[in-house]
């Protein structure tokens, strides 16, 4: 069994109650981890694994921050945003006694029998947390468990992450008549929140730019015709990209694409390119990320880009911003029941 993303194989009784819970602690993206030293020492480097992703900006920056804390010192630490609790049943340190107290019977008993597990659960000692339980019989299946799963756990906890910031985003506001006007003017629409501004409009090019300052991040969307059999593609990109720089710019360019992934927007496949623009000529440059689409109800494409400018700062959380709304991107009205 790789994860469970429910607690129905916890004791209960030992949660914290959801009513009057205490605000989490911790920045949106620092993890707190709690083990004994003898099972950091053998699943140390798999933890990190997990948690020491990072983006390229173009310096590398980490996705989340790991924070070690002391599992004797539970009640201060439970309190965190992000917990992740990582114990052997052989050790007999405080982390593993933790986690005996927090599993019940019959999940100790199967992995006492071998398996290992993977559980989260959400908000159970704080708002807005996440706790995640890493449990095996000894130190080689756990840190097999950890290798396994990297993946999973990565992206569960990224997504939380996600949710986060994106609540954090709207949370001062949303541009609903901009948005209506959009769909309305050009028959797309991204949910907008305060502070961004439209720097430029060129219908005729099916040019649109957003943007927001202190630090510089932006988004604009492009579209035009699309032929028969046309087909997407990094190379395609990054012409096309080019081409817009030149055209609205000032010659900005893309310096390096880091990856093409296929993905979906809405129905329809897609290419997602993250990578490096520069303006050689003013010496600036920065991180974007992009997703490009061929709507075939329409036969446009699409290409809605994010990007980020900020010298002497990291750059991750503001392209993760520009990236979150840019996937809120739509063909269609404005919702305005947005979940919050």
């Amino acid at each position: 069994m790789a994860l469970l993303l429910g607690g129905a194989m916890l004791s209960m009784g030992l949660w914290g109650c959801k009513g009057g819970l205490p605000e989490g602690l911790g920045s949106l993206s620092e993890v707190v981890v709690l083990t004994d030293s003898t099972d950091w020492d053998a699943c140390g480097d798999a933890v990190e694994a997990v948690f020491g992703r990072t983006v390229h900006t173009p310096e590398w920056e980490p996705i989340f921050a790991l924070r070690m804390g002391d599992a004797a010192k539970f009640d201060f630490f439970k309190s965190w945003r992000n917990v992740f609790l990582l114990a052997s049943l052989e050790g007999g340190g405080e982390a593993t006694r933790l986690v005996r107290s927090l599993l019940s019977p019959e999940v100790l008993e199967r992995i006492g029998q071998g398996e290992a597990y993977v559980f989260f659960k959400t908000e159970v000692w704080a708002k807005d947390q996440i706790l995640v339980i890493a449990a095996a019989r000894d130190r080689f299946a756990l840190r097999q468990k950890l290798v396994e799963d990297q993946d999973a756990i990565f992206t569960t906890m990224e997504g939380h992450l996600n949710r986060r910031v994106g609540e954090w985003l709207y949370a001062e506001g949303e541009q609903e008549a901009l948005e209506q006007a959009l769909f309305e003017q050009f028959g797309w629409t991204l949910r907008i929140p305060a502070g961004y501004a439209v720097q430029k409009k060129v219908p005729e090019e099916g040019f649109v730019w957003l943007r927001k300052r202190a630090p510089d991040r932006w988004l604009f969307v492009w579209w035009g015709a699309a032929f028969e059999g046309m087909e997407l593609s990094g190379d395609w990109f990054r012409e096309k990209r080019d081409e817009i720089g030149r055209l609205f710019y000032e010659g900005d360019s893309v310096a390096r694409i880091l990856s093409v992934e296929e993905t979906l927007v809405a129905e329809w496949p897609a290419i997602r390119v993250r990578g490096l623009w520069a303006n050689r000529e003013k010496a600036v440059g920065g991180p974007f990320v992009s997703t490009c689409f061929i709507d075939r109800d329409t036969d446009r494409v699409y290409i809605v880009d994010g990007a980020v400018y900020a010298p002497g700062v990291q750059k991750a959380p503001y392209l993760r911003q520009v990236d979150l709304i840019a996937r809120t991107f739509s063909t269609k009205p404005p919702e305005r029941d947005h979940p919050r």
